[in-house]
């Protein structure tokens, strides 16, 4: 290499790390926000059947080594629960209580953290505890990987920063990296999936092997926290297999740890490979507020209606969230011009966000019961976010100057009611609280019914 080569070399990677340098810092501020902000209003109490389901039977598995719940001090407080053989036990698939287990065994052992209900003025830090390391860690590391894939498709640190604190702060990752659940893990296991395959793509030898099989483990992962997230697992199963072929065969092997777990854990805690609310007749008890059905579902009788009140109505993704309606422009965007570098990601997803609306659609007539939004819905979300940069008045395509200007105004309002719906939400996770802004259905024509107010 000549002396000129060498100096040229020397000024390009200089060049790279000070580029670098303000990325590194936006990224430090960011997960050390996240982590404040969500260690600071996690809720110190379970509030639901949901998560009390789940401290049953992380509180059943390290104090007596169990996975019936009947003498935990949570089992009274739920429903979310089975009658299997005689005994009862939580209706959560099981690998994220059993994590759970691990996690509080060390905080009772070494800090003599406990595990129980807020009775009164005493407020117990176990669940404060779990919900910090497993569900607002899980929150705050999606934002990193989120920003990170940003700068991966060249978009400007500022923006990258602003788009991901969006993601983080006004929707529903917010309200739900603050309480117990599963979808949260879900939905940070199917983005850090998705991300692997990226970087696979670029990866080649041992390097792209070892992201494939990352890419499988954390698809499976996911699917075994919630299944519904197995429809994504999916998909990225798919577009490993169209840009992989036979190497595909990696992601399968990664995947398959985490699901031959879960099976493993099923057959421990009930003698079946399924999970314990798919088991027959498991919601057939007295005082049981489910239906005898698998997972206690049933179909809604109008699912048109369900539809759109899950979409736009008082119960509406979009109407919670009407930055999304900038993510589905650039997610259409992107879908309909085959030359994009994004364009088999954007078809993958939109085929799965359509295939999760009409199993939901056409299964339940349960919204996710008494909470913020259709948490079901939780796991499309930074997939679907990805796609804001391709929508005005991000996207670099040419268009007139006033319309360019518009575009900013109108993302600039749905910026600020979505901050403010996610932050209600957030003051009250386990609760119902109406969209600021959403769609009635009549007998006429749908209507705009309610507007902001702080509630």
């Amino acid at each position: 290499m000549t002396n000129r080569a060498l100096i040229r070399v020397v000024r390009q990677t200089k060049l790279a790390r000070v580029a670098s340098a303000p990325q590194t810092l936006f990224t430090i501020v960011l997960l050390a926000g996240c982590l404040l902000a969500y260690g600071s209003l996690t809720l110190r109490c379970s509030d639901s059947w949901n998560d009390r389901s789940r401290m049953a039977a992380i509180q059943s598995l390290v104090e007596r080594n169990d996975w019936r719940i009947a003498r935990s001090d949570f089992a009274p407080l739920t429903f979310d629960k089975v009658f299997i053989k005689g005994h009862f036990y939580s209706d959560k698939t099981p690998t994220l209580s059993w994590i759970g287990a691990g996690v509080y065994s060390v905080l009772r052992n070494m800090f003599g953290v406990r595990l129980s209900p807020c009775m009164g003025s005493s407020t117990p830090l176990g669940y404060y505890g779990l919900t910090v390391l497993l569900i607002g860690s899980s929150a705050a590391l999606l934002l990193v990987l989120f920003m990170g894939f940003m700068r991966l498709l060249q978009v400007g640190v500022v923006a990258s920063f602003g788009l991901t604190a969006l993601l983080g702060f006004a929707t529903e990752i917010f309200p739900y990296s603050l309480v117990f659940n599963h979808h949260l893990p879900s939905t940070a296991a199917i983005f850090g999936s998705f991300v692997a395959l990226h970087y696979a793509r670029r990866a080649a030898g041992s390097r792209q092997c070892v992201l494939l099989l990352v890419a499988g483990f954390l698809a499976g992962l996911a699917a075994t926290f919630d299944l519904l997230a197995g429809i994504f697992a999916g998909g990225l199963f798919a577009l490993a297999l169209m840009r992989f072929r036979r190497q595909t065969l990696l992601f399968v092997l990664g995947a398959f740890v985490p699901i031959a777990l879960m099976i493993a854990l099923d057959y421990q805690m009930i003698e079946s490979p399924w999970p314990p609310y798919m088991a027959p007749n498991g919601y057939k008890y007295p005082g049981s507020r489910f239906p005898d059905t698998v997972a206690g579902l049933s179909p809604p009788r109008d699912p048109l209606s369900y539809v759109f009140a899950m979409l736009v109505g008082n119960h509406g993704l979009l109407a919670y969230c009407p930055l999304l309606f900038f993510a589905l422009a650039g997610l259409f965007n992107v879908a309909r011009n085959r030359q994009h570098p994004l364009w088999l990601d954007g078809v993958v997803v939109l085929a799965c966000s359509i295939g999760l609306i009409v199993y939901l659609g056409t299964s339940t007539s349960n919204y996710g019961g008494n909470a913020y939004g259709v948490r079901y819905l939780l796991v499309p979300l930074p997939l679907l976010f990805v796609f804001t940069i391709d929508a005005p008045p991000f996207s670099s395509s040419a268009r007139p100057h006033w319309l360019r200007a518009s575009t900013a105004v109108l993302f600039c309002i749905a910026a600020a009611l979505s901050l403010g719906s996610a932050a209600q939400g957030a003051l009250r996770p386990w609760r119902y609280v109406k969209p600021p802004l959403y769609l009635e259905l009549t007998s006429e024509f749908p209507y705009v019914d309610y507007f902001f107010t702080w509630q």
